[in-house]
């Protein structure tokens, strides 16, 4: 069984519980009906609370929860520490750390500073991705050849303001540039989840795939591994 010490595990969706990039393996779809295992028993208190934390909005996060099921309570740090979501009772919370000067610099970015980089590529290679709330991000189509690092740093320069400021911060995935308030991240959205959940930081097993999630290492008592098979098996230990 689990260490007793293991009270949640935090999984972040993109490259780890969802397959977003490249091919689908067949083995994906089986493995998430073994997750859905662990949900189910973690909604009869039978297992540690299992929850989402990513930097993508409520709707993808939900949508993930179709798969393996919705748990009860809090469930999902959702747009990177932004917000703390409920998923069952349809509830969401902005991170106190959430100003009104933050909404508006975001409001800003993506009506005003974002469409000027993105006219410099080709229409058909980019695109806003929608339904974020606060965070802004700039996704690649699959069969686009923009060189992801080129465009961060094209947002970076017209960004450099409000980054020197510490407004805002910059991240770049393997498919996406991700625009984030810099005084929230996944580190301040475990904390603000444990709040709400009275589950303690050290008491949570994290499992990420790349520099985004390094918050929230930097906040739980264990980390995990991306690869699926050893997912499943840090759930099942």
């Amino acid at each position: 069984m689990f260490p007793t010490k293991v009270e949640g595990f935090l999984i972040d969706r993109d490259g780890v519980l969802t397959v977003t990039d490249g091919e689908i393996p067949p083995a994906h779809y089986s493995g998430l009906g073994e997750v859905s295992k662990y949900v189910g028993m973690a909604s009869k208190g039978k297992f540690p609370k299992i929850a989402i934390c990513t930097g993508r909005e409520w709707g993808s996060a939900e949508s993930a929860y179709f798969d393996i099921g919705r748990p009860e309570g809090w469930s999902g740090i959702i747009e990177s520490g932004v917000f703390v979501a409920d998923f069952a009772a349809k509830r969401i919370l902005k991170n106190p750390v959430l100003t009104q000067e933050i909404e508006e610099a975001f409001q800003e970015i993506s009506l005003s500073r974002i469409p000027p980089v993105l006219s410099r590529y080709p229409r058909e290679d980019l695109f806003l991705y929608p339904g974020n709330q606060v965070c802004v991000a700039i996704e690649r189509r699959p069969e686009s050849k923009v060189i992801i690092e080129q465009l961060a740093q094209d947002v970076r320069q017209q960004l450099k303001d409000l980054i020197d400021e510490k407004i805002v911060t910059v991240h770049a995935s393997s498919i996406a540039v991700d625009i984030s308030p810099a005084a929230i991240d996944k580190y301040l959205g475990v904390l603000f989840f444990c709040e709400l959940t009275g589950i303690k930081p050290e008491g949570l097993f994290g499992i990420g795939d790349s520099l985004g999630d390094e918050p929230m290492f930097k906040a739980v008592g264990q980390i995990g591994c991306p690869i699926f098979k050893v997912f499943l098996f840090c759930l099942s230990c």
